[in-house]
């Protein structure tokens, strides 16, 4: 208990002055002494107030008196699971410099914004024990030795996933890795790769100019890693000696002369290239149209030419076992070959842009419960490919997948501006969920999965009731015998909420709109009851005309109308909506600062698992005409004035208000213990409740 004087002051003039608060777990009984300085005569008025502040927010929430509401946001390092605390519980500060009770924690509902795009992606092999610095995905490794350029999608243990380019129809400046050793590519030289024959105009290290479409072939595009063999024509020439044309289906080519012709070698007729199988005097056995050439009938006496194998290898592709680095310090070897054959194979995959920075093909990707996520398809990449989610990997693509539709939102055409898809991570979606699994809806193979953290870390925590005037930065504090350092501080007010005269309702479709004589009558479907109380705000909005649009008081409301001030007059064209806003009268605690107009915090629903929403404070005033125990009163000049019997509860404040400044207050009494005020935390899931092991 604790008794005298409980507080004194002597204001300035016509100024609402709050004498005393009353504490919110306790109750005060008290004798106002009034005392007028001067002597001329004056007045004063005072008001005893079951809370601090009334806020009108501008919209429906979801509060119970109880509730606690704070804006005192603090950051902290590591994050907090909500299993670790007991909203309410008291945290106190390292070396005793203070307390505070953690309110909740921060979580953010704002939609996260995912763009998707379809990549083809395959794996390169990487040897770690040469690898130096960090290498992240995202990066783009250039080749120290080949100056090739690949970027990371996805790092695996002994791999990366990476998406390489690839040669367009109409390129002509690409990369091989492997240029020969004692005889090297060189211009004039052409290159077979993947159906097409190309020439060489220039080679600088490993980058080729080349000539596209040679010798009877098409340009196309072309994969990278396909392997290439790069040939010249020799010296070594002799003639068809069939004794007739050299049919384009005869797989026996006689020649004049079959010297320094060797089994394994290409010979070119005209513009056919063959392969030699073997030699048998003047006979060559060969396979016919090689080096994507076509098979054609040759004259007898056509000049045949022996190629020269330069090198082979693979074309758009890094060097065998070259160092590639990222630019800032990351490096490593790739365990890359150059065989000959195709060294490297891409596939089509969803590719997700989750940092804002670059898109990577993760092997999952982790959301908190409680989020909405959307996935937008407006890149043209996505075009015939549906992103979708299911329960079961790659959804219908798979036997027995099902497609998820609870809590998921489609709309518009992939790869077209608007298409995207929703998902709705709330609890009471996902259940004990804690898996999702994107994929294509049209092919398979494309997605990945997602991992729902159903209980989840969080890094911002609100509080409320701090007996440390200023926490700051270098604090720290223990939960669970984990240690936290506090990183950032968002001081803001909190408070109690007291009472809740106007509790708002659902969104009421206008079905008219009418002024006259500066007020304005809205008409909607008959309610049950009149759903508006004179005195109360509502926010009407996309009403045409517009004028109607706005916050405003109510003046009259039955169960179909609802009237305003407005000097709006036209008939209404375009129906609109009409929300009843939240007024909430509130108690602030224990060294708070008052709320402003704009001042947002975070309701409390009652369903388990509910998403909470940001309410806004709108506008907010501090008397009530009902709050007054004396207006105006008259007081003579040098002359005491006395109340007594006065009882102030929990969160109850004494307001006063002097005409002169020549009035001083003092209010004498004691505060006792009190339980009268319960406090009212938002309601989590059974998996989400705290112990309440909160240790100092």
């Amino acid at each position: 208990m604790t008794a005298g004087k409980l507080a004194a002051n002597k204001p300035a003039a016509a100024t609402n002055t709050t004498l005393y608060r009353c504490p919110i777990d306790k109750a005060a009984s008290a004798v106002l002494e009034v005392c007028n300085q001067s002597a001329t005569a004056t007045s004063y008025t005072a008001a005893i107030r079951d809370y601090d502040q009334i806020l009108t927010l501008n919209s429906a929430y979801s509060l119970t008196v109880g509730n606690i509401i704070s804006k005192y946001l603090l950051t902290i390092s590591p994050g907090l699971p909500t299993t670790d605390f007991v909203p309410g519980d008291i945290v106190t500060l390292k070396n005793k410099q203070g307390t505070f009770k953690i309110q909740d924690v921060y979580q953010p509902t704002a939609t996260i914004t995912v763009p998707v795009k379809v990549e083809s992606l395959g794996t390169v092999s990487v040897d770690t024990t040469t690898a130096a610095g960090t290498i992240n995905v995202g990066d783009t490794l250039t080749g120290g030795t080949s100056g090739f350029v690949g970027y990371v999608y996805r790092i695996a243990t002994n791999s990366y996933w990476m998406r390489i380019p690839g040669v367009t129809t109409s390129g002509t400046s690409y990369y091989v890795n492997n240029i020969g050793t004692t005889t090297t590519i060189a211009a004039n030289d052409y290159i077979y790769f993947d159906g097409e024959v190309v020439r060489v105009s220039a080679r600088t290290n490993y980058q080729v100019t080349i000539t596209r479409a040679q010798l009877g072939t098409t340009a196309a595009a072309h994969a990278p890693g396909k392997g290439f063999v790069a040939f010249r024509a020799s010296a070594t020439t002799t003639t068809v000696n069939e004794g007739a044309v050299f049919s384009n289906s005869d797989t026996t080519l006689t020649v004049a002369s079959a010297t320094n012709f060797t089994t394994g070698s290409y010979i070119k007729i005209d513009n056919e290239f063959l392969l030699i199988n073997s030699i048998n005097g003047n006979n060559l056995s060969v396979t016919r149209a090689q080096l994507g050439s076509t098979a054609a009938t040759h004259a007898d006496g056509s000049v045949v030419t022996l190629q020269t194998t330069v090198t082979t290898g693979q074309f758009q592709f890094f060097v065998l076992t070259e160092t590639v680095s990222n630019g800032s310090g990351g490096s490593i070897n790739l365990n890359v070959a150059a065989t000959g054959g195709d060294a490297y194979t891409q596939y089509p995959y969803f590719t997700y842009n989750i940092t804002s920075t670059y898109y990577e093909y993760p092997s999952t990707i982790n959301f908190d419960a409680n989020r909405k996520v959307r996935f937008t398809q407006v890149d043209t990449s996505n075009a015939t490919h549906p992103l979708r989610l299911s329960l079961q990997s790659d959804g219908t693509n798979s036997p027995g997948g099902t497609n998820l539709t609870t809590g998921v939102t489609v709309s518009g055409t992939p790869g077209s501006a608007g298409a995207y898809t929703e998902v709705d991570l709330s609890l009471s979606n996902v259940g004990s969920n804690s898996t999702y699994y994107i994929y294509d809806s049209s092919t398979a193979n494309y997605g990945t999965s997602i991992t729902i953290d159903l209980t989840p870390n969080y890094t911002q925590i609100y509080i409320y009731d701090t007996t440390k005037s200023k926490i700051t930065t270098s604090d720290t504090f223990a939960i669970s015998s984990v240690n936290y350092t506090i990183t950032g501080v968002t001081v803001g007010p909190y408070a109690y909420v007291k009472s809740i005269p106007y509790a708002g309702v659902s969104s009421i479709a206008t079905t008219a709109a009418t002024g006259s004589a500066g007020t304005a009558t809205l008409t909607f479907a008959a309610q049950s009851t009149a759903p508006y109380a004179v005195g109360q705000t509502i926010t009407v909005a996309g009403v045409t005309p517009t004028g109607y649009n706005g916050t405003y008081v109510v003046t009259a409301c039955t169960t179909t109308t609802v009237s305003y001030a407005n000097a709006t007059t036209a008939a209404q064209t375009v129906a609109g909506t009409i929300v009843g806003n939240t007024t909430a009268k509130v108690a602030l605690g224990t060294g708070s600062t008052s709320f402003a107009a704009s001042d947002t915090f975070y309701d409390s629903p009652t369903t388990p698992g509910d998403v909470r929403l940001l309410a806004t404070v709108g506008s907010l005033s501090v008397i009530n005409a009902e709050d007054y125990i004396y207006y105006t009163k008259a007081i003579s000049g040098n002359v005491n004035d006395r109340t007594p019997g006065i009882v102030i509860g929990p969160g109850d404040n004494i307001m006063i208000n002097s005409t002169a400044n020549t009035l001083s207050y003092v209010l004498h009494g004691f505060e006792d213990s009190t339980s009268d005020f319960s406090a009212v935390y938002y309601y989590r899931t059974a998996a989400q409740a705290g112990t309440g092991s909160v240790t100092p």
